[in-house]
């Protein structure tokens, strides 16, 4: 990661004037029950399918093991994980990858609790290669919209970024939802992102955002954004 945020970085030297600020992803879904409905797949149990001795699965490991306080069995309990499939297994060897983190509500719980530390791991990589490649840039990290971001994953994207990039939910200026995410995050500004002002007109009768049902009615709303 470090390596592509580096060469990303050189490669908009000749450019800088024209920067905005660095973003690397366009809205991720950090939240795992929403991921798991939406999309069949989620950060979390990503992580719990690497292979045994890769960084990642040793880290979600470790923290599951001071979550159950070393107790094996009472994982298997909460997660639904049947009794024969722990009775011969370790720490090490525990398989969770079959699961979807959507199979319990402590299983669900736990992922999302689990999410931040993920999250926190690739922001204070990505964002230390980028401040050492342009210690001047605004660094805006993913752009998120509300639905996929909690909390606390939003206070972990506060603790590194410059602004937040920010995609409203919704067709229409929702300040009051801003403004919690400004607070959550720390106080950060906000960059709004990708929001458009659709409106049908030949041969254009639909269209993927948003959309108003006419000019007049796309234009007051650009005019409260």
């Amino acid at each position: 990661i470090a390596a592509k945020a580096t060469a990303a970085c050189k490669e908009i030297r000749p450019h800088r004037h024209n920067l905005i600020g660095y973003i690397w992803t366009d809205t991720p879904a950090f939240d795992v029950g929403y991921a798991q409905a939406q999309r069949g797949s989620d950060w979390v149990t990503s992580m719990r399918c690497l292979s045994a001795d890769a960084p990642g699965r040793q880290a979600y490991t470790a923290w599951l093991k001071e979550r159950f306080a070393a107790n094996l069995s009472r994982v298997c309990s909460a997660y639904g994980v049947p009794r024969a499939a722990c009775a011969a297994t370790t720490w090490e060897q525990l398989d969770l990858c079959p699961y979807k983190n959507t199979i319990t509500p402590m299983m669900l719980a736990d992922a999302a609790a689990f999410m931040p530390t993920i999250v926190r791991t690739y922001l204070s990589h990505l964002n230390a290669t980028i401040k050492a490649c342009d210690p001047e840039g605004n660094v805006f990290t993913d752009t998120i919209r509300s639905p996929w971001t909690p909390d606390n994953v939003i206070e972990v994207i506060g603790e590194f970024a410059d602004a937040i990039s920010y995609q409203p939910d919704s067709k229409y200026f929702n300040l009051t939802e801003m403004e919690r995410v400004h607070h959550v995050s720390g106080g950060k500004p906000l960059l709004i992102a990708d929001i458009g002002f659709a409106f049908p007109h030949p041969p254009y009768e639909k269209q993927e955002w948003n959309f108003y049902e006419s000019q007049q009615a796309a234009g007051a709303a650009y005019k409260d954004f």
